[in-house]
């Protein structure tokens, strides 16, 4: 009723007393109709999402992204996107991007996507198409423009390769046939924490 009123508070089943350092669990949201969301958030041993099919009612039980084997505790700052398309059905495509530290490496930017609510794919390190070395990538925020094929976007801050004191913004896309090679830099005045929202084109 535009926001005359709102509904309480609710928990979500299995998500209370989590385990989370500072900043928290940053959680992200998305949802498509009227009764499906899902929400991705971090905890100390990986990045966990929980999802509902029937407005909130219910929630499913925490679920790790990152398969056992390669979960990094480090996981942060989960965005979300999602998309639909059809094949001899309608497909639910959900689009997750994540910041996390990776082995011997400096802080990387992460992508993955599920279908129908199902398995995360392996997760990319978009970042490591970036040809600098600890460039400290951070603050990730997706996006999908919906034609098709749809395109995914992505864009962060990270430190400035001319002026490592300095952050930058960066943004890399994906048209269906992978990340590519592309990348773009914006550089001024120390951008951090970028905004990003898919359109109906690329």
């Amino acid at each position: 009723n535009d926001g005359t009123d709102w509904s309480l508070p609710l928990g979500l089943n299995g998500v209370d007393n989590i385990s989370c350092s500072s900043p928290g669990p940053l959680p992200a949201v998305v949802g498509y109709g009227s009764t499906n969301r899902l929400i991705a958030f971090r905890t100390n041993d990986g990045l966990q999402y929980t999802k509902t099919t029937n407005g909130g009612t219910s929630w499913s039980s925490p679920d790790y992204v990152e398969p056992a084997g390669s979960r990094l505790t480090t996981a942060n700052k989960p965005s979300l996107a999602f998309t639909t398309y059809s094949t001899w059905h309608t497909i639910y495509r959900t689009h997750l991007a994540y910041a996390s530290d990776v082995p011997g490496g400096s802080p990387a930017i992460k992508y993955t996507w599920c279908d129908d609510f199902g398995a995360w794919q392996t997760p990319t390190d978009i970042s490591a198409g970036i040809p600098y070395s600890n460039l400290d990538h951070a603050n990730p925020c997706i996006a999908v423009s919906t034609e098709s094929p749809f395109t995914v976007h992505i864009a962060w801050d990270g430190k400035d390769y001319d002026s490592p004191s300095s952050r930058a913004v960066y943004h890399r896309k994906n048209t269906g046939s992978g990340w590519g090679s592309e990348y773009y830099v914006l550089r001024y005045q120390g951008q951090e924490k970028p905004s990003i929202t898919g359109l109906s084109s690329s």
